[in-house]
């Protein structure tokens, strides 16, 4: 027996009824029979029914239409069309709603069954790929490398948290835009990287970029970058994935490992020598609790540099957020407590 529990939505109480019998023969739970759009609303909010069987032509302000309209915007639900009207005035404005099923009176109980039976399946199909698809865009968000995702033309539809950071945009504003113009700019070697982008649409395997020179406002970072290309379940390509890894630091503690090797000296905390005077100037500012306008100001520089460099500091300090940099910094002596 179905668990599913479904509203009727009907005028006419004896069709209602004999609606409602139906349904239950099928082993469904019936929430009530509501007569009017307003009754509609009011039950579905009551209930949170699994699925609505409307009328077109129902008594009130609303009719069937509209106030399917309101219960697909407000609550999601799948609505079923039973209507004498099989016009095409009443049918483009049902299509307008998006319906999971409409069945022209008189109908058969068979008919009636199957057309449940596939909007039900249909919504539950709905609902597990967008359960998915929000599992992956909150994993694809909480990752610490850069993520950019083309279509298949390149141009940009999709950067999480860490690239806008990174980059300096935002993705809603550069959606749509040429993979040139938003990324590959800040480095000579674009063209390099565009002919690994044209050969990752003719193979299936991840290719690399590695050690990537990027100059970003003030900065020059060292970026690996994985090419990955996206395909559907008939194997066709459907875009491209981009994660760029920053190494920059790593490559600058290499660096200082090879310089002190050779010396046994005390020499500053590493962490120190891997902060630029500016980002100093800044993280002192940080320090002292001053916002990024009033440190923009301060500097005459744009509150995007001074945000791009908190995130290169928050990197280079390996924490998540400012309470952790300033406590952070304060430990490592990197600045003198003035507060």
């Amino acid at each position: 027996m179905s668990n599913e529990h479904i509203l009727i939505v009907e005028d006419e109480v004896f069709i209602g009824l004999g609606i409602q019998e139906k349904l239950e023969s099928f082993g469904y739970f019936v929430d009530g029979i509501a007569a009017s759009g307003k009754e509609a609303l009011e039950l579905v909010l009551q209930h949170q029914p699994d699925l609505v069987v409307m009328d077109i032509v129902i008594k009130g302000e609303m009719d069937g239409i509209e106030t399917t309209q309101r219960i697909r915007d407000q609550f999601d639900i799948p609505v079923i069309y039973l209507t004498a009207f099989g016009d095409d005035h009443h049918l483009r404005r049902a299509k307008v709603t998006d319906p999971s099923g409409y069945l022209l009176k008189p109908f058969s109980d068979r008919e009636l069954q199957i057309t449940i039976d596939i909007a039900l399946y249909k919504h539950h199909l709905r609902k597990k790929l967008k359960n998915q698809q929000r599992w992956y865009s909150t994993i694809l968000k909480s990752l610490g490398d850069a993520v950019v995702t083309l279509d298949t033309t390149h141009h940009v539809t999709f950067m999480n948290p860490s690239a806008e950071a990174l980059f300096g945009v935002q993705s809603h504003q550069k959606r749509g835009f040429p993979i040139q113009d938003v990324i590959l700019t800040y480095s000579q070697a674009s063209t390099r990287i565009m002919e690994r982008l044209q050969e990752s649409t003719t193979t299936s395997e991840t290719l690399r970029v590695l050690g990537v020179l990027f100059k970003i406002e003030e900065n020059e970072l060292i970026l690996n970058l994985c090419i990955a290309p996206i395909y559907n379940e008939d194997s066709q390509l459907m875009g491209i994935s981009l994660v760029f890894s920053d190494q920059t630091e790593q490559r600058q503690y290499q660096q200082l490992i090879e310089q002190q090797s050779d010396s046994e000296a005390e020499v500053e905390d590493p962490v120190s020598k891997l902060l630029t005077y500016r980002e100093k100037q800044i993280l002192a500012k940080i320090v002292d609790g001053q916002t990024t306008k009033e440190i923009a100001s301060d500097f005459e520089i744009s509150p995007r540099t001074v945000e791009f460099h908190r995130y290169n500091l928050m990197r280079k300090l390996n924490v998540q957020d400012i309470p952790s940099l300033v406590r952070e910094s304060l430990s490592k002596k990197l600045v003198p407590f003035s507060r």
